[in-house]
């Protein structure tokens, strides 16, 4: 039989699960919408390219191509070239580190953002963005998978169509409101995160809406540390936790 003590205790440990998995699902928005503000930041600076928006740095690379503009090709090769190192140094990282992987995952990434901040002190080329692009490759080898959806991604056309897609099954009756809410917020956080990063960048400038967003992401790997040791699994990352792209 158990004791009143147990008792007492079940509750606690009957909703850790459920607690742990909304901070998890706070911590792959918050990534989101560091997308979007960072993607604010890189659209005014970059003469309209993205710093997590590959498809649409694609369509003006090949649209530069066809009207041979050179002066345009570099900065938009540059661009996704940045991105495509990103993901392979997160996804290298993610497979390297046995422990504490988003940790590593968001401290790279705030390297990176201080080396943005230090490359504006010099110049005011394009050039001193180019880490940003980087930092969203990374950042996107660092997710959370929350009701069967990989949230934390800047991949938000993919948000889009599943959200319409959960909501014709839904609308069917046979289920998916869950997953309707939660492509919904991933797309609201990714909005979100445009907005602030606009009003941060006309109110602040550059180097203040970049000191806030690395801010952000210390408060955020701290958090994810702490997780990290109170889990219960002291030998890798959480369970709910995934450093994989």
């Amino acid at each position: 039989m158990r004791s009143d003590v147990d008792k007492a205790k079940a509750p606690e440990t009957a909703t850790a699960p459920g607690a742990r998995s909304i901070l998890h699902g706070v911590f792959a928005l918050s990534l989101t919408c560091m997308a979007g503000f960072l993607d604010a930041v890189g659209y005014t600076h970059l003469a309209g390219l993205y710093v997590s928006f590959m498809s649409g740095n694609s369509t003006r690379l090949g649209i530069a191509i066809a009207e041979g503009d050179r002066q345009f090709l570099m900065p938009c090769g540059l661009v996704i070239i940045g991105f495509i190192a990103g993901a392979f140094i997160g996804s290298w990282i993610g497979d390297a580190v046995s422990r504490f992987k988003l940790t590593a995952i968001l401290a790279t990434e705030i390297a990176l953002l201080l080396l943005t901040i230090a490359l504006s002190l010099i110049t005011s080329s394009y050039a001193a963005l180019l880490p940003i692009c980087v930092a969203m490759g990374i950042q996107n080898a660092a997710h959370e998978t929350i009701v069967g959806v990989e949230l934390g991604k800047s991949f938000i056309t993919g948000f889009l169509f599943n959200f319409g897609k959960a909501l014709s099954v839904l609308a069917q009756r046979r289920g998916g409101a869950a997953q309707v809410l939660v492509f919904g917020a991933s797309w609201s956080a990714f909005l979100v995160g445009v907005v602030l990063g606009s009003l941060a960048l006309r109110h602040f400038g550059l180097m203040g809406a970049m000191s806030g967003a690395a801010g952000v992401l210390v408060v955020l790997a701290i958090g994810v540390t702490l997780d990290q040791l109170r889990s219960p699994n002291p030998t890798g990352d959480s369970p709910r936790l995934s450093s994989s792209p």
